[in-house]
């Protein structure tokens, strides 16, 4: 059982406050608040696990929530990638820009291959799902961004730093592709159900 339409429950207000937190964080890494960036970042964050365990454990799941709680993750993750790899603000750590470029195209790829799926084939919605590996690229891509924020909050240099980014980057690639092989797979399935072939 779920909550259908209802617009103002609490997984969705606290995606709402997770959309809304990111202006106050776009300010304060702009104005050269680190520290202040940084907890505004840890509770977008806690919005985002809260959101999730409250949905599943209270049956409060939403067509709205099922379509704020992703939007309100990718517009923080593009802020904070866009901001933290513009090197004219002058922080210890900047993201490369070839780490956000990949970052930005798989999730391009991924929304465009979804939309194409479900709106021109008869691929299911349920079909579409995260996967273990995507979920392990979040993670790293998440661990990216809150250890440059802490290092650029503490003023402290790293040099595994580099590391870390070309570990991300590879995992991120591999996700697409990994992506890219369910898609074409998702794609072949549905032909064969139009054309009955085995």
């Amino acid at each position: 059982m779920t909550s259908g339409n209802k617009i103002w429950t609490i997984p969705n207000t606290l995606s709402l406050a997770r959309i809304g937190l990111v202006p106050l964080f776009v300010y304060f890494i702009v104005r050269h608040q680190p520290q202040e960036g940084f907890l505004v970042f840890l509770i977008a964050c806690a919005t985002d696990g809260l959101d999730g365990f409250i949905a599943r454990t209270f049956h409060q799941k939403s067509k709205l929530g099922a379509f704020l709680d992703p939007a309100g993750d990718k517009l923080l993750m593009a802020a904070s990638y866009i901001l933290l790899s513009v090197s004219s603000l002058g922080y210890i750590h900047i993201i490369p820009v070839w780490l956000t470029s990949c970052v930005f195209g798989r999730d391009l790829l991924i929304v465009s291959a979804s939309f194409f799926l479900l709106r021109f084939t008869d691929t299911a919605r349920e079909e579409i799902h995260v996967t273990l590996l995507g979920k392990v690229t979040t993670l790293f891509q998440m661990g990216v961004l809150l250890l440059v924020l802490f290092l650029n909050w503490r003023g402290l240099p790293w040099e595994p730093m580099r590391w870390l980014y070309m570990l991300t980057f590879g995992v991120t690639v591999l996700s697409g592709i990994h992506y890219t092989a369910r898609g074409i797979r998702l794609l072949q399935q549905s032909k064969r159900k139009h054309t009955g072939a085995p």
